[in-house]
């Protein structure tokens, strides 16, 4: 899917709609890409960009656009939190795109009811049990128990110094891809129904 203009740069632009690429090849450079930084590395590029929340505890993509692209991302630190939006979340650490999901041991990547995939942070988050609510802490807790699909159970490291952005594509994902146009063309489509696909109710002249 490419995205649609809100959930990059906030604005509503009729023609600049989230679309099927059905046809961009899984083989093309930089489809499938992975950067790893370490807590420290993250501490600093926040530092440099003014932000301090000394030593990084959590990084977590908190909302997914429809078209899977990170929208809301919360770093957590032992001074604070900060909060990125929509494209600052994929400019910040330099990613190559917005489509991609955190792995580190600290973190879960769960699906929503709507079937998009959510990394949860397990640091801070509120649980429930007999014994009442209680908030989950790295500091207090070496792991959690977390109960998936099936009631698997599966025990989940509470802290890391490791997080690994693993996502697809290239650039902010808005209008036509590169790639899926030449998809389509290699499916025998023409330049304008092409156009026409990836900018929705223009006309060509």
């Amino acid at each position: 899917m490419t995205a649609n203009v809100s959930e990059v740069w906030g604005s509503e632009i009729p023609y600049l709609v989230s679309v099927p690429d059905p046809y961009e090849s899984e083989t093309a450079r930089n489809y499938i890409w992975e950067k790893t930084l370490t807590a420290a590395e993250i501490k600093q590029i926040l530092f440099r960009s003014g932000v301090d929340i000394g030593d990084i505890i959590s990084v977590s993509a908190e909302e997914y656009s429809s078209s899977g692209r990170v929208t809301v991302l919360r770093i957590t630190g032992t001074k604070g939190s900060v909060t990125y939006y929509k494209q600052d979340t994929r400019l910040i650490f330099n990613l190559n795109s917005q489509k991609y999901t955190i792995e580190s041991a600290g973190n879960v990547v769960v699906k929503t009811a709507d079937g998009s995939l959510l990394t949860i942070a397990l640091d801070g988050r509120t649980v429930v049990s007999k014994s009442g609510a209680t908030k989950l802490s790295s500091s207090g807790l070496a792991t959690a128990s977390v109960i998936g699909s099936g009631n698997n159970i599966r025990k989940i490291s509470m802290s890391s110094d490791v997080y690994t952005f693993s996502g697809r594509g290239w650039g902010h994902g808005v209008g036509m891809s590169q790639e899926g146009a030449k998809g389509f063309a290699r499916q025998g489509y023409t330049y304008d129904q092409i156009l026409k696909h990836y900018f929705q109710g223009v006309t060509i002249e």
